[in-house]
């Protein structure tokens, strides 16, 4: 490997035109979704990985990037922008179930603590109003989005 900071230059500038160029990103997407595909690939990339993650110098390493990494000022103000972006995206629905079997109506703070309350997945909760269905949910409860 060559350390003279000019050819490294140099070859930083190639690697981006070549990365630039569609022809060339094509010809990589079809490369590496055929070795993707490849069985005897996948066993020999699951193999390598468990083989480097049990290795105790490269975890030493990891940690100890990532202590310097969460240390780090800039890296700091990074996550904290980021996790503001996901609390103003991320919009609370209050719902109400009613249990037709026993007419009891409960009301949560958001479709998460609904499918918990129901002993459901969240997912199947966004599914069901995303379909916005007039069916009982497990054949049994009417869920509603409580409008504020």
């Amino acid at each position: 490997m060559n350390l003279n900071p000019d050819f490294q230059a140099k070859r930083l500038d190639q690697l981006k035109k070549l990365h630039a160029d569609p022809n060339f990103q094509a010809k990589r997407l079809n490369h590496l979704k055929n070795l993707n595909s490849d069985p005897d690939f996948q066993a020999k990339r699951l193999n390598h990985l468990k083989k480097l993650h049990a290795d105790p110098d490269f975890q030493a390493k990891r940690l100890d990037h990532l202590k310097k990494l969460h240390a780090d000022p800039d890296f700091q103000a990074k996550m904290s922008n980021h996790r503001e972006k996901l609390a103003y995206s991320i919009i609370r629905v209050e719902v109400s179930v009613t249990d037709t079997q026993t007419g009891l109506t409960t009301n949560y703070a958001s479709i998460s603590e609904a499918a918990r309350g129901l002993d459901a997945a969240a997912s199947s909760l966004f599914r069901y109003f995303s379909r916005e269905t007039n069916k009982l949910f497990k054949g049994r409860y009417v869920l509603r989005k409580v409008t504020s």
